[in-house]
């Protein structure tokens, strides 16, 4: 339904917004999520369809003149767009300076989807703030209240963050709201953040995590635990961090 309302609100950010999606999602593109509420207007048994088609056009317009509607709006850089897209820059052509000193990367998918094997593979020299082992060494399984590992965590990763480190932050961050509370301390210190969210079949991340239980019992997760996450699981958006990667292992 956003495209019934970004038009006549003149929302622009957040049609340049969901627009940036196109980026991780190569199929996706503002003129066809147009199509589709246009379609859904005028598919309703209802005396305003026109009218709601008609909001439909100006959004496309909008979305035309931003230079959004086939594809996401291109900006001076990725710190730039970064800045716009969360609100701290408020004309969308405006370039900054960026003055980051590194990058975090954050992690994001359910157990089995391959995080440790893509570290091991991507960034075998960095630093990892592991939530799994800090539950290992305090000896809090996953199904328990994690409070003191979060609260572990987040002091270890200070501790890189004050030292101007790049690190990895590994951890399944399922919500916006536990992804954005990360990025915001670490943008806090001045670093970039790239987000790396992994993705694979069901039942290849079942196998996965039977296997892993097998060579490891402490870190194998209850079938039913991960379909909850399922459940829980939202997908970063594009303006989620300076840096957003979809990927499937």
């Amino acid at each position: 339904m956003d495209p019934v309302h970004l038009g006549e609100n003149e929302d622009k950010r957040k049609l340049i917004r969901i627009a940036a999606n196109g980026e991780l999602a190569g199929d996706f593109r503002m003129s066809l999520l147009c199509l589709l509420s246009r379609a859904d207007a005028l598919g309703r048994l209802a005396d305003d369809t026109e009218d709601l088609a008609g909001r439909v056009v100006l959004t496309e317009l909008l979305a035309e003149e931003l230079g959004c509607l086939e594809s996401p709006k291109c900006f001076p850089s990725a710190y730039t767009q970064r800045a716009y897209l969360n609100g701290r820059l408020d004309w969308p052509d405006g370039e900054l300076y960026d003055d980051t000193w590194g990058e975090v990367i954050l992690m994001c998918g359910l157990p089995g989807t391959g995080k440790d094997t893509w570290i091991r593979e991507y960034c075998p020299d960095l630093p990892v703030v592991s939530l799994d082992e800090i539950r290992r060494e305090m000896k809090i399984p996953p199904t328990k209240a994690q409070g003191p590992v979060a609260a572990a965590a987040r002091e270890q990763a200070r501790k890189y963050l004050r030292a101007r480190r790049p690190f990895v932050w590994n951890a399944v961050n399922l919500t916006p709201d536990l992804r954005e509370k990360n990025v915001r301390l670490f943008e806090e210190y001045g670093a970039a953040v790239r987000i790396v969210y992994l993705e694979t079949g069901w039942e290849e991340e079942l196998r996965r995590n039977r296997e892993r239980g097998e060579i490891y019992p402490d870190k194998k997760i209850p079938e039913q635990e991960i379909a909850r996450m399922l459940e829980r699981l939202t997908p970063p958006e594009r303006a989620s961090a300076q840096r957003v990667e979809w990927i499937i292992m």
